[in-house]
């Protein structure tokens, strides 16, 4: 079990501008979640991934978030959102991508 107030033996000490700087860097890109506890919590939240067919070079991508997709077509995420949850099965986005919620 891990001290506490006055029994910690950091307590009342802060860190250096160097170590803070460190740290900072060391952590620079990092998310505190990992992708799985990610993708185990939209598979909880419902969030669906997204399958886009870029209908000018036929390319097809798979996105695990409308967020990714959004950043990916160059359009903000409420706008993708709103028609992703407005729009029954595929719809074509922006006169050249083809966009498929995928269960």
């Amino acid at each position: 079990m891990a001290n506490k107030g006055i029994s910690n033996p950091n307590f009342g000490k802060t860190h250096s501008k160097e170590t803070k700087a460190s740290v900072g860097l060391a952590r620079l890109g990092k998310s505190l979640l990992s992708d799985s506890i990610k993708a185990k919590m939209s598979a909880e939240n419902g969030t669906a991934a997204l399958r886009v067919i870029d209908l000018e070079t036929n390319e097809t991508s798979v996105y695990s978030s409308i967020t990714k997709a959004a950043q990916a077509m160059g359009v903000t995420q409420p706008t993708l959102s709103r028609r992703v949850k407005n729009t029954q099965g595929p719809f074509i986005f922006k006169k050249r991508f083809q966009v498929e919620k995928i269960i």
